[in-house]
């Protein structure tokens, strides 16, 4: 049954990856079209991205949690427990 988990975990902790990966090339390809374009409206674009990035590396972050629990359940360890606590601490920090 572990194994079971592990998979799932390990196929999270992919999907939170690529979901941060993707985020940030579209918010930087995002803002480098707005930019170089001459939009007038340059600071509300930026703004935007931001705010679109954000919700992208919150998703990624709920998913390494779930990811986290995971593995702190299999394991049992005391490092694991903290890094869930990080992670935890850095969501509720940026939500």
């Amino acid at each position: 049954m572990g194994e079971i988990y592990e998979t799932v975990a390990a196929a999270i902790d992919a999907v939170a990856a690529t979901l941060m990966v993707l985020g940030i090339l579209t918010a930087a390809f995002t803002f480098v079209r707005n930019s170089s374009f001459g939009r007038s409206d340059r600071l509300k674009q930026a703004q935007l991205v931001r705010c679109e990035f954000g919700m992208v590396l919150t998703l990624a972050l709920e998913l390494m949690i779930a990811s986290d629990l995971l593995h702190t359940l299999i394991n049992h360890s005391l490092e694991d427990l903290y890094a869930l606590a990080l992670l935890v601490a850095i969501r509720t920090v940026i939500g």
